[in-house]
């Protein structure tokens, strides 16, 4: 198995990416962006394009409100949905 950068999404610390979950082939997981703190994130692992502009890895959800850190944990894929 390769490891590869597929999205740099907090390009000046570490996004903790976490709760890595597989659900129909697409890579769900939380990480924090600098910005809106952990959020829902969905990866195909394809690249970033070269026009700088994103590919495979977006924001599912913002569930961070007024400041507020929402606590995300423990995601499981029950019967293809998470």
């Amino acid at each position: 198995m390769t490891r590869r950068l597929v999205k740099d999404i907090d390009p000046i610390w570490s996004s903790n990416p976490g709760s890595l979950t597989n659900v129909n082939g697409a890579l769900l997981f939380v990480a924090d962006d600098g910005l809106q703190s952990n959020e829902l994130r969905r990866s195909d692992g394809t690249h970033a394009r070269s026009d700088g502009t994103d590919a495979g890895t977006t924001l599912v959800a913002e569930t961070s409100r007024d400041g507020a850190a929402a606590s995300l944990a423990g995601l499981a894929n029950v019967d293809g949905a998470l």
